[in-house]
């Protein structure tokens, strides 16, 4: 569930872009970013979530955020992203990180380059239609769950995702793939280790592509996949 208004789109490409700087600065100690509807789908929330699958920061796309730790942060403001878009992050980055108490960590994990990836893709989106938002292959609501079943529109991500060897949360590698969905319809795929499937049967290892374009996100994101914002 989005909520509509003037800034709405804005939204999701914000949260993932400050979850993403946070999993990059503090990945040691965390599994990596999760879609979750707490309340029977009431609210519509991006997560980090810890090694344990224990939420670490919650952001609800209407607008509010609060970290799960022993000093929690709560912020809530109806201009919260459109503040943060126009002034940056850093202030508020480090009250989040503060909260957490966790250290810092160095080096680049490859699920980084996923995140980064569907970050820039929504960001370069948001502003046109027609609309798109990124949905986790595990539905996780406190009313219902399971397989969404979007790897089946893509050749190849069914076998990939059956012959899953890396983390599992509660049992499924569902946390660690993600659609692109354009206006309802899922039409890119990628998974935490940077594959990128099209339903098309086209295979992109985004990390490979990073590298040939000198670690640029931006670079990487439109060569992988800048067709698709055409």
């Amino acid at each position: 569930m989005h909520r509509e208004g003037p800034y709405s789109r804005i939204f999701e490409p914000l949260a993932w872009r400050f979850l993403t700087v946070l999993y990059r600065k503090h990945h040691r100690q965390l599994g990596g970013i999760s879609e979750l509807h707490p309340g029977g789908g009431q609210y519509d929330v991006r997560a980090l979530f810890t090694l344990s699958g224990e939420p670490a920061v919650m952001i609800n796309l209407g607008a509010s955020l609060q970290t799960c730790s022993s000093r929690p942060l709560r912020v809530e403001s109806p201009d919260l992203w459109p503040r943060l878009a126009a002034t940056g992050f850093d202030g508020l980055l480090e009250e989040v990180s503060a909260s957490l108490g966790l250290p810092e960590d160095t080096g680049e994990p490859t699920a980084v380059w996923t995140y980064r990836f569907i970050s820039s893709f929504l960001q370069a989106a948001a502003l046109y239609r027609p609309r798109w938002t990124c949905e986790m292959e595990q539905h996780d609501s406190s009313d219902s769950g399971g397989s969404r079943g979007f790897i089946d529109h893509f050749p190849g991500a069914r076998q990939a995702f059956d012959a899953w060897k890396g983390p599992r949360l509660y049992g499924t590698p569902g946390y660690f793939f993600w659609s692109l969905v354009r206006e309802g319809s899922p039409t890119l795929l990628v998974d935490t280790t940077g594959r990128l499937w099209s339903r098309e049967g086209q295979i992109t290892v985004l990390p490979e592509v990073a590298k040939d374009c000198g670690y640029r996100t931006w670079e990487m994101t439109i060569r992988a996949a800048g067709k698709w914002l055409e």
